[in-house]
């Protein structure tokens, strides 16, 4: 009698311990699912937040210093210097051109704007020049060849040139290809081009290097040439 409930007991025991497992494990698996879609969730904000802030204005009133955030040439986020005319304005590249109630036209910006009543000359890809103090539309930039640009994405992030020609594929992205002023040709998708100028000449000042990518030899023989000058 008492080996058959010692018996019971043992295999009681194991049932729970297997059944408080099997538990623990959906648990354990439910948990790592929760923070996998918190941590997937938090790298797309992440992702919106770095791709919305593209050439905007930082202004610390207590230094009076006034910042555009730009790339350069390897991608990175720089902070460039303005003067308080230039702070007071920012380009937005136009994403979509919709109507609204009552036929309303109203068009979207990359970094989250909606602006009512835009003029009809302005099409997707354009650029606007915002009033940042109105909010209101100063005056646009076609997306036109011939115009400069800046590459906001892809390997040639940062770089800053002319609009040779856009390619149209069916069913592909389309590429844009482009020079800068010191003849060097590449090649990126429409979505990573940003027009800053009409012309040749860009609406905003561009950091050190006027977004002229160098190559690593010409990068060494700046080094030297500096550290020769230096001595």
């Amino acid at each position: 009698m008492a080996l058959s409930l010692t018996v019971a007991i043992y295999g009681f025991s194991k049932l729970s311990f297997t059944v408080f497992y099997q538990l623990g494990s959906l648990c354990l698996h439910v948990w790592h699912l929760q923070l996998d879609l918190h941590l997937y969730y938090g790298i797309l904000i992440l992702h919106w937040l770095l791709c919305s802030v593209d050439l905007d204005v930082v202004s610390i009133p207590k230094t009076n210093e006034n910042f555009r955030l730009l790339y350069d040439t390897k991608g990175r986020f720089r902070l460039h210097s303005l003067r308080d005319e230039e702070a007071k304005f920012k380009l937005c590249k136009v994403r979509t051109i919709q109507f609204g109630q009552k036929g309303i036209p109203y068009l979207n910006t990359y970094d989250g704007r909606t602006i009512r009543y835009p003029d009809p000359l302005i099409k997707p890809n354009d650029t606007i020049k915002l009033d940042l103090e109105t909010s209101k539309i100063v005056d646009f930039i076609k997306f036109d060849v011939g115009n400069v640009v800046m590459v906001t994405g892809g390997r040639n992030r940062g770089r800053v040139g002319v609009i040779k020609n856009r390619e149209k594929h069916k069913g592909s992205f389309e590429t844009v290809h482009i020079q800068d002023s010191q003849g060097h040709e590449f090649a990126t998708r429409l979505g990573n081009v940003f027009t800053i100028g009409k012309g040749t000449k860009p609406w905003v000042s561009l950091p050190k290097g006027k977004g002229i990518k160098l190559t690593i030899i010409e990068e060494a023989k700046r080094r030297i040439a500096a550290a020769q000058a230096a001595a």
